[in-house]
Parts: structure tokens; C-alpha cells; sequence
């Protein structure tokens, strides 16, 4: 998809094949975590999550171009904190905290092994958070950028003396 809005198959095509690349780049920690607290049934969960979550923000870049630009950034922001996990130990403390009463509420066992429910909420739980923050963060530096390469940024026009 180019950035006048024309959605060629080349451009669906790129957009699809980025999209992938730093969605699979987003996944290595949060899967690391998940090896200690999944097993069995609850890696079907996971997939569901997983898949889940790929094909919204696929479809959020497809849909919405001025969110393009937005989520590669974010995207890429959010990938790079992975060398300090913080946001993605976060995102998963804070989905784990919501699925516990949830599961009490429904009445569906809370440990991650014993179903399915459980690994796919608790993944699209944390991906929904990291793409959140992947939104804004991608948002937060497109303004950035286009506020020093603008041509007509205030930052870039050279000094006029308003008494003249």
C-alpha cells in the first residue's frame, strides 16, 4: 500500500510480508515466558492468540492507511525493548492478573495447561497490550519525525523579525 492510499497487490503484498517479519520479531520473549507456564492443549491457545493478533494488526495496516507508518514503527520500537523486557514482563503480569478472577468468574480453571481458554485469552491479552503501546509509541515518534523534516516545521524556518 503506497502512502497515497492505493492498495496494489505488490503493496498489500509488502505490507503483509513487514507486518509478519516484526510480528514474528515481537514474539520471541513473550513465547520464552510462555514455555514455563503452557503446556499440552494450552499451546492450541496460544496459536489461536497468536493468529488472532497477527491478523488484527495485519488488517489495522491494511484498512487504515495513516496507521501504517504507525505500526511498523511501533512495531519495530516494541521489538527492540525486548533487550530490556520490561513491557513484555509487564503486558504478561498484567494479563495473567486479569485472567485469574476472569477465570474464577466463569468458573473455567485458571492454570494454563488444563484448557484452551485460558493461554488464548491470557495471549491475546498481552499481544492487544504491545500493540497498544505499539500504536502509540510508532504515533509518538511519526509526530517527531515529521516535526524535524517538515518543510515548513517552525524548528527548520530561519529567523524573521516580526518589527520589520
Amino acid at each position: 500500500m503506497s502512502d497515497t492510499g492505493q492498495r496494489t497487490p505488490r503493496a498489500l503484498f509488502e505490507v503483509a510480508v513487514t507486518w509478519t517479519v516484526l510480528f514474528l520479531g515481537n514474539l520471541i520473549l513473550p513465547l520464552l515466558l510462555a514455555i514455563e507456564l503452557v503446556h499440552g492443549r494450552g499451546w492450541l491457545g496460544v496459536v489461536a492468540g497468536c493468529t488472532f493478533c497477527w491478523l488484527s494488526g495485519l488488517c489495522l495496516m491494511i484498512m487504515q492507511t495513516a496507521s501504517k507508518r504507525t505500526m511498523l514503527i511501533g512495531a519495530s520500537l516494541t521489538g527492540l525493548s525486548q533487550l530490556f523486557p520490561i513491557l513484555q514482563v509487564l503486558a504478561g503480569i498484567i494479563a495473567l492478573t486479569v485472567w485469574q478472577p476472569t477465570a474464577h468468574m466463569l468458573g473455567i480453571d485458571e492454570r494454563l495447561s488444563a484448557n484452551f481458554i485460558g493461554p488464548c485469552f491470557v495471549t491475546m491479552s498481552t499481544g492487544g497490550i504491545l500493540m497498544t503501546v505499539a500504536i502509540f509509541s510508532g504515533g509518538g515518534m511519526s509526530v517527531m519525525v515529521r516535526a524535524f523534516t517538515y518543510r515548513e516545521s517552525p524548528l527548520r524556518r530561519p529567523y524573521r523579525n516580526p518589527f520589520e
